[in-house]
């Protein structure tokens, strides 16, 4: 079981680099433009389809957990990044909170192992 509480990483080293000006963007890796630097095209956008690359960041507890723990888990956490302070700070280190469901999260971790199993082999 997942708690599903969902976030994506933009790395706001490079985010933080890029808006200084002090070295160019040419792209980031995820599948929509970040909204830390939004004048940086994404790899599709920059004619490179098919690289993508988001790092995310996910809750999870041992399998098994029941079901009723698992949604106040996920309840709680929606919450927290639903605070405009929380989704300001982490808007600030480069993270976009997305707080899905624990079968959205599963099917994300299902998608993401696909993916990156196929590329490894």
């Amino acid at each position: 079981m997942r708690s599903g509480a969902l976030q994506q990483h933009r790395g706001p080293d490079a985010g933080q680099v890029a808006r200084s000006g002090t070295l160019p963007a040419l792209a980031i890796a995820g599948a929509k433009r970040s909204q830390s630097v939004p004048d940086v095209p994404t790899m599709a956008e920059a004619g490179y389809p098919g690289v993508e690359g988001d790092t995310w960041v996910g809750v999870f507890a041992p399998a098994g957990t029941d079901k009723q723990i698992v949604a106040l888990l996920n309840r709680e956490i929606v919450g927290i990044l639903s605070q405009p302070a929380m989704r300001e700070r982490l808007a600030e280190l480069g993270y976009e909170p997305v707080g899905n469901r624990p079968d959205e999260f599963a099917g994300q971790i299902k998608t993401e192992i696909a993916k990156w199993a196929k590329l490894i082999r």
